[in-house]
């Protein structure tokens, strides 16, 4: 019995068709969904750390318990690390997500223009850059998808941007909360 990849594959190039017009809603959703898990735990954490800068009558404060302080300190750094390990890996999902579904949409444009031969549709597993991008490693796609995929990939911009932003406001409000922990009145 020959091995799927021994070349003698059933050349059917409407169900790569259709295999990419499956992978868009998918990879649509997925990014919708990163975007709105980095929201929810910005705010979350960016609430917290409000309540904190807002406290009128700080309970960290205390004559008889002066380690409460440092405890207080040690939990906002430590949910700061948190969200901003969290913020920088669901921007790199949701990143890895908008790449793959640019890239279904730009072979399957092509695709639908003139029908694909046989080497576009080979099954390949990602390799060199491709193998870095999170939701592309490990699976077999379409060698063309590839191709498009490590174009689309080198030629992101400002995909750094959102990222900076959410990582710079919440560092600032951590460096607040730790302000009023500290030193505020």
């Amino acid at each position: 019995m020959e091995s799927p990849t021994s070349g003698d594959l059933h050349y059917d190039p409407k169900t790569a068709i259709e295999s990419l017009r499956a992978y868009l809603p998918i990879y649509d959703s997925y990014q919708n969904q990163k975007e709105a898990l980095m929201v929810a735990v910005t705010a979350f954490y960016l609430g917290g750390a409000s309540a904190i800068i807002a406290t009128d009558k700080p309970f960290w404060r205390s004559e008889t318990r002066p380690e409460l302080t440092h405890f207080v300190a040690a939990l906002i750094a430590g949910a700061c690390c948190l969200a901003l390990a969290f913020a920088v890996w669901e921007f790199e999902l949701r990143r890895s997500a908008g790449e793959i579904y640019r890239a279904c949409n730009r072979v399957l444009a092509r695709w639908v223009a003139e029908t694909p031969d046989r080497d576009a549709i080979q099954p390949i597993e990602p390799s060199g850059g491709l193998a870095a991008i999170p939701l592309v490693r490990g699976f077999l796609w379409p060698r063309a998808l590839c191709d498009e995929l490590m174009e689309v990939h080198k030629s992101a911009r400002w995909y750094w941007f959102p990222r900076a932003i959410t990582c710079g406001v919440i560092l600032l409000w951590t460096a607040v909360a730790l302000w009023r922990v500290y030193l505020g009145s």
